[in-house]
């Protein structure tokens, strides 16, 4: 959030256009969830809307101007909203409505991200383990890669649980829902949460993301929205691949143990070859009712 924002007052944006309750709340998300990032700007390379657009990218986010207020916001791509608050499309509100669904066979079904080790001296390039869709490798039988490259993340844990966010997002059919409405939520941003309760279109009840907002022309009143199913939740948690070296930090109990005596075929598995003589001499002796030799 302060790398977006530093990045904003140089560009000349006056800082009364970045209102504190918004940018304070995404800066307390993004602390409580760890989520530093190393980044520094290149204007050789890249222009400022870019860097600021890549970041959102690696946080899950959406910074942009409201057409109503004309405030520049940073919206949070997060399952932190109370449905029951969240602004509704009714079928009364649409005037035009068209329903797309990816093909599954074009999403991919295995992600991996490469960012940068800061741990290490001088910094290394890495690659996290591909997090992979499994239903959906079985189901297509073919295994749909894509690397995606966001060295701005300097730790494993986040990059892990970012590669579980960009999978979660880019292995599953997403339905995008282009609609033209009356002007009855106007004041949405690119990013924020709506309600689709249009039960004559198909959908009961589905929570999705504002895309894109066009606010149409002087003598066209109407806003024409493109809506994405709403998927984009950073995980708390993931494991980690055991043959990667350990980051720090003790060794978590387990939750719940069971004790089970070990099925047969398992036990003979595990045996050695001494052992298995020694137990196929005892089991002559019980078939023989011979008392075996004490050992």
């Amino acid at each position: 959030a302060h790398i977006i924002r530093h990045r904003l007052l140089a560009k000349g944006i006056p800082e009364a256009m970045l209102p504190d309750a918004n940018w304070e709340y995404a800066a307390d998300v993004l602390y409580a969830e760890g989520f530093g990032l190393c980044e520094t700007f290149d204007p050789d390379a890249e222009t400022p809307d870019a860097f600021i657009k890549r970041i959102c990218d690696i946080i899950g986010a959406s910074c942009t101007q409201s057409k109503t207020d004309g405030l520049i916001y940073l919206d949070l791509l997060r399952n932190d909203y109370d449905i029951d608050a969240l602004p509704v499309f009714t079928d009364a509100d649409i005037v035009s409505w068209q329903d797309e669904q990816s093909v599954p066979g074009e999403v991919a079904n295995s992600v991996s991200i490469g960012w940068r080790d800061v741990l290490v001296d001088g910094g290394l390039d890495r690659v996290t383990p591909p997090s992979k869709a499994l239903g959906h490798i079985r189901s297509h039988g073919r295994e749909l890669h894509q690397q995606i490259d966001m060295r701005g993340i300097p730790l494993e844990g986040i990059a892990m649980r970012v590669c579980e966010r960009e999978r979660a997002a880019r292995s599953t059919p997403l339905r995008r829902i282009t609609i033209a409405t009356h002007r009855k939520h106007a004041h949405l941003r690119p990013g924020q949460p709506a309600r689709i309760l249009c039960p004559l279109r198909g959908i009961a009840d589905m929570v999705v993301r504002v895309g894109e907002c066009d606010h149409g022309t002087p003598t066209d009143g109407t806003l024409r929205w493109v809506l994405l199913q709403d998927i984009f939740n950073l995980p708390d948690a993931v494991a980690l691949d055991p043959s990667l070296p350990p980051r720090g930090g003790d060794p978590l109990g387990l939750a719940a143990e069971l004790a089970m005596e070990a099925p047969y075929v398992e036990l003979v598995a595990a045996l050695t070859p001494e052992q298995m003589g020694r137990l196929g001499e005892e089991a002559g002796y019980l078939l023989t009712g011979v008392t075996p030799p004490s050992r």
